[in-house]
């Protein structure tokens, strides 16, 4: 269980990411969240609070699967949510022309080359 604490706090500093704002956002107290890397074994709610609030998978940490997206997707991903319905219809929008362009972009290549 220690490799697997360690590990999230790496991540957790590789996301700059605090004990202090972890516990401010789940309501797990600083020090609880602090004794985990001294040794105390995490309750499974606790646990999977502060993976779901970092932003990471269950299968991420332990390894059950390799990484499905970057660090960069995973941002993009996650600012996405934070939009509305009309915010997400234009980014939907706009990347269907992006698509399109590329389409063209290549059929322009083969009609020319």
């Amino acid at each position: 269980m220690k490799e697997i604490i360690d590990k999230l706090f790496t991540i957790m500093d590789n996301k700059n990411i605090t004990a202090y704002q972890v516990s401010k956002a789940t309501g797990i107290g600083q020090t609880t969240i602090s004794s985990w890397k001294n040794g105390s074994k995490p309750a499974i709610d606790k646990f999977i609070k502060v993976i779901q609030y970092i932003g990471i998978s269950a299968d991420e940490l332990f390894e059950l699967k390799p990484n499905e997206y970057t660090e960069e997707e995973k941002q993009l991903i996650n600012q996405y949510r934070t939009y509305n319905e009309k915010d997400k219809a234009l980014l939907k929008a706009y990347m269907e022309l992006l698509n399109g362009e590329q389409t063209h972009n290549t059929e322009d290549q083969r009609l020319y080359s």
